[in-house]
């Protein structure tokens, strides 16, 4: 990859080298429109989706807009320095020139393709732009999910539409989308993905929806449910 991301681990900008989570994502972005995502935390899927983006407005030749909604202001300006990452350490030769390069928003001189990043609720909002593609991160922890979501989606039309959170509250919309999406088989237009939980992520502070089973703790991933033996497709563990 000639994408340049923070290695946390090493203290230091890295070339971006994906884990097996984030392939069987890309795998998934590059054949479906409507994407939701229930994710575990530390797995890189926010950053998979990013480098997605980027790499989809870089080499556009359309002006389409790409957009970054988070869940509050200092998540969106960590989002939007990953695309910033991307474009400034990207070899001299292959670096195109841009019109606007600012805190909010990358835009290419040669097609006029643009990567915007938007705060959920804020008042300069997603309302006065027409949007091509958009990322909705963290989306469970949006003030007004029903209402955003429907603005993305008159917005975009067909468009690609990416969503991923971890889990907050049962019974929000974030919640009724995955759980329908599971039921319906993805019948409702999108394609659920089940990020993979690796055994030293099972934290219940960190990965899924939990319950309270026989005194263990029940980690959910993708699917909500109060019975372990009812797990709607999705997949659990179980964390003592």
């Amino acid at each position: 990859s000639l994408l340049t991301i923070y290695n946390k681990a090493r203290s230091r900008l890295d070339y971006f080298t994906m884990n097996p989570a984030q392939q069987e994502l890309l795998e998934v972005l590059h054949n479906h429109d409507r994407v939701i995502i229930l994710k575990a935390r530390q797995l890189g899927v926010s950053t998979l989706v990013r480098s997605w983006m980027f790499y989809q407005a870089y080499f556009d030749s359309e002006p389409r807009t790409y957009a970054c909604i988070a869940h509050n202001h200092q998540a969106a300006m960590n989002l939007h320095k990953m695309d910033k990452v991307f474009y400034n350490n990207l070899p001299n030769k292959l670096r195109k020139k841009t019109t606007k390069e600012n805190t909010q928003e990358l835009e290419f001189a040669d097609s006029g393709a643009s990567i915007k990043t938007f705060t959920a609720g804020a008042k300069t909002g997603t309302r006065s732009f027409q949007l091509d593609a958009v990322h909705l991160s963290e989306f469970a922890f949006y003030e007004d999910q029903e209402e955003i979501l429907a603005t993305i989606l008159a917005s975009v039309g067909g468009g690609q539409v990416i969503i991923e959170s971890t889990p907050d509250e049962m019974g929000d919309k974030f919640h009724e989308l995955v759980m329908e999406t599971i039921e319906t088989d993805g019948e409702n237009g999108w394609q659920d993905l089940e990020t993979m939980l690796k055994g030293e992520l099972a934290t219940c502070m960190d990965v899924g929806w939990m319950i309270k089973n026989n005194d263990k703790c029940v980690v959910i991933m993708g699917s909500w449910c109060t019975d372990p033996d009812d797990k709607h497709g999705g997949r659990y563990i179980t964390v003592p």
